[in-house]
């Protein structure tokens, strides 16, 4: 009885090692940044930012570990859809964060829809907000393999001001990068100082004009 009684505690072992443990409470940094999403009292540009400092979190994080919080994370962006048109070229990056993040694909369409159904519906200015994101949703819908709608999305970028087109609708192509240019030379014209942004490697990835985008690096481009 007793050598029963011990296989049945070690039945029981292993079956509560098979339970799936209860997903771990999320940091208090996306905690916060959960709460300012939500927070109706709060300006739309300031929940878009909060949203887009917690999916670039969230994509640091396993896929396993963080499953739950990127389901919250949909659900908020499903039922805060208006503060993506308080600044679209910040939702664009949303976007993409979320797109390249497995546990996001769901968010990142949830922000490309709104934004392609609002800047279908905005008339052409050089003012308007979208004249350099309407290339980003024709690339969404390229490779969404819904290529009319990225015909579509390129004809109206098209029909931007020259001044303020997107650099990208031209067809070419320039040889010279920002980081084409030598770095400054360890010689006896140098000035030795403590800290200096000349020994940085900074790469900047989409030099575009006006609009407030960041790089890869994580730098803001020029």
């Amino acid at each position: 009885e007793d050598s029963q009684d011990e296989l049945s505690d070690e039945e029981e072992e292993e079956e509560a090692a098979r339970e799936p443990e209860p997903p771990a409470p999320p940091p208090e940094e996306e905690v916060v940044l959960f709460h300012d999403v939500r927070n109706k009292d709060l300006e739309g540009a300031a929940r878009l930012e909060s949203a887009l400092k917690l999916a670039r979190l969230l994509a640091k994080r396993d896929y396993e570990d963080a499953r739950h919080v990127c389901m919250e994370m949909e659900l908020a962006l499903r039922n805060a859809k208006d503060i993506l048109l308080s600044k679209p070229h910040l939702s664009v990056e949303l976007a993409h964060v979320c797109e390249a993040y497995k546990g996001l694909g769901g968010a990142a369409t949830i922000v490309y829809e709104e934004l392609e159904a609002d800047a279908l519906q905005q008339p052409i200015t050089a003012h308007s907000p979208y004249c350099y994101v309407l290339l980003d949703l024709a690339d969404w819908r390229r490779r969404c393999g819904r290529a009319g709608q990225a015909r579509r999305l390129v004809e109206r970028a098209r029909e931007v001001p020259l001044s303020m087109q997107d650099p990208r609708v031209f067809p070419r192509h320039y040889a010279w990068r920002f980081d084409s240019e030598p770095s400054v030379p360890h010689d006896s014209f140098r000035v030795q100082a403590t800290y200096s942004l000349a020994d940085l490697p900074i790469s900047v990835m989409r030099p575009l004009p006006r609009a407030h985008r960041t790089c890869k690096c994580g730098g803001r481009a020029a």
